[in-house]
């Protein structure tokens, strides 16, 4: 059933044609007739490309990707033309495309496109129960803010339909478990309301928390549900039936697999409440509450990048050599076994290994089915975008290629 839709999808791309793109922003938009009759067939979609485990990590905070069958998400201002918009890179040649499928779309007006909301990638999740794919929509076009409704895609079509309605109050968060759509969304007096959506009844319902308490945050990764409540510090696990609640010794973590956190601390071995920096990369037992140190460094921070599930990526925090008081991450990109060890340098993002315009660090890495996916952004802004792109190894050494686009000559 995949595949036929994939099939039907890129069939209608192949007779299309879209706007020109770029590696750089224009100033003017290029000439659409050259572009269109120089315009490359896109590769089919190959929906085998897709490792369901990828997605059972919980990552803290925004994320540049979101990982659907042989394709990922990403919102790439710096490599089409344009505004913000929603993009997809085609796992099979990684190539990045637009997401959108009207063969006649300026991507002007269309709902991932520069007036669309459903721009944000981690506002999209996939489904593996319906074999479809969930969204928030941007409240507006200057804040990470959902409208308050959850929304599902026909990738058919491409047509949106609304499955659970907005009260007013923004969705903080979303996330699919092998069955169930969970949701974090803003109370409007205080804390938060968790909502499950279930797709093969389209049925939903707000969950009730345990008397007297009351839902503060929501973390979930597969089918390891934690939540925490107001006037706690601790997180407790739980369900997707949220019958039962088990306190844990974890008052915050960074990523999250199963019942195992990751996360910084201070020297001290404080995890919140902390002036930064945080020079301590730990693993927690969320079962037994023991805390296992997996590398300290004493002389600078340590900003965590990604995860993997068998390494922890991180890039190193030191001090501006021309500005006291203040501290820049360093350019070389590091990895470290969940087990602890000693770190490996992967590679070092300096203009003069890159070739790139400036120095830049690597701010997000995630693994999707065996590939490493990266963001950079520059050390010191000069007010241009960030650079996405896959990392590689070869006989032992590490590259990084931008991504290319696909959907230009």
């Amino acid at each position: 059933m995949m595949k036929r839709f994939f099939r039907v999808i890129f069939l209608i791309i192949v007779m299309s044609s879209v706007c020109s793109c770029a590696d750089e922003m224009l100033p003017v938009e290029p000439d659409m007739e050259m572009v269109q009759e120089q315009k490359e067939e896109p590769m089919e979609i190959d929906d085998s490309l897709y490792m369901p485990s990828d997605n059972d990590i919980f990552y803290r905070g925004h994320s540049y990707f979101s990982n659907l069958p042989g394709m990922v998400l990403v919102m790439d201002q710096n490599i089409h033309w344009g505004g913000v918009h929603l993009s997809y890179i085609n796992k099979a040649n990684q190539k990045e495309y637009y997401f959108c499928y009207d063969s006649l779309c300026d991507h002007s007006e269309c709902d991932t496109g520069y007036a669309g909301m459903f721009v944000y990638p981690d506002y999209f999740v996939w489904s593996s129960v319906d074999q479809n794919l969930y969204a928030l929509r941007g409240k507006d076009g200057t804040a990470h803010s959902s409208d308050g409704a959850l929304y599902r895609f026909d990738l058919y079509t491409q047509e949106v339909e609304k499955v659970i309605p907005s009260n007013g109050n923004a969705f903080r968060s979303v996330y699919a478990t092998d069955r169930y759509i969970l949701l974090e969304r803003y109370n409007g007096d205080s804390g938060k309301d968790i909502i499950r959506f279930d797709p093969l009844t389209d049925q939903y319902k707000s969950i009730t928390p345990p008397q007297g308490r009351t839902f503060n945050s929501l973390y979930v990764a597969g089918e390891t549900v934690l939540v925490a409540f107001i006037d706690d510090p601790y997180y407790y696990l739980t369900t997707t039936a949220f019958d039962e609640y088990q306190p844990t010794a974890m008052r915050t973590c960074i990523y999250l697999k199963g019942t195992t956190a990751y996360g910084t601390a201070d020297i001290d071995g404080n995890v919140v409440n902390t002036q930064q920096p945080h020079r301590v990369l730990y693993r927690q037992d969320l079962l037994t509450g023991e805390m296992t140190t997996l590398y300290t460094h004493e002389n600078a921070g340590i900003t965590t990048a990604g995860f993997d599930g068998e390494y922890i990526y991180f890039v190193l925090r030191k001090e501006d050599e021309k500005n006291s008081g203040r501290s820049l991450c360093d350019t070389v990109l590091y990895r470290i076994s969940v087990n602890g060890g000693e770190p490996e340098p992967m590679l070092d993002f300096c203009k003069e290994n890159t070739g790139l315009r400036t120095d830049f660090y690597a701010t997000q890495v995630r693994s999707f089915d065996g590939v490493l996916y990266v963001v950079l952004k520059q050390v010191v802004s000069d007010g241009l975008m960030d650079i996405y792109g896959v990392i590689s190894v070869e006989d032992g050494q590490w590259r990084f290629d931008t991504l290319s686009v696909g959907d230009e000559p």
